[in-house]
């Protein structure tokens, strides 16, 4: 099971780039993670992942973001299938502090950004197109 978090700011979504040593390397997607047996839940599990990724506190759950969406990783016997659940999350306040062993960069996307694939002068490729899907989603629901 994974949690993500879509954080907004001023009508602008957090996406962070994944490290050029992790898998997918130098794509952009929003914070989350797998969670932990540790975690006293999914929600917990968000939040926990949303801090060690980028320093943010969660101070609250917003709504739930899409369906979910199934994935699977590794080749084999070594399959691992996947649900990933997204949450819209208010934060305590910010600078973001990147943890650089699984991101190298960030930024605050528009929505049209996002639909456009570019922000600034970058070009913006994604972890996958139901992350995006999720992310425009995030957007209308607000």
């Amino acid at each position: 099971l994974v949690a993500s978090n879509l954080v907004f700011h001023n009508n602008t979504l957090l996406v962070v780039q994944r490290s050029e040593n992790d898998f997918y390397a130098g794509r952009w997607e929003y914070p989350g993670g797998s969670v932990d047996d540790s975690d006293r839940s999914i929600l917990a599990g968000a939040a926990r992942e949303l801090y060690e990724e980028t320093g943010l506190h969660t101070t609250g759950f917003v709504r739930e973001v899409g369906a979910g969406m199934n994935f699977t990783t590794g080749k084999g016997p070594k399959t691992t299938n996947w649900l990933k659940m997204s949450f819209e999350v208010d934060v305590a306040a910010l600078p973001v502090q990147l943890d650089p062993v699984e991101h190298q960069d960030y930024c605050w996307v528009t929505e049209a950004e996002i639909r456009e694939r570019r922000v600034g002068g970058m070009s913006l490729t994604f972890i996958s197109e139901e992350a995006r899907a999720t992310m425009l989603e995030g957007f209308t629901l607000r």
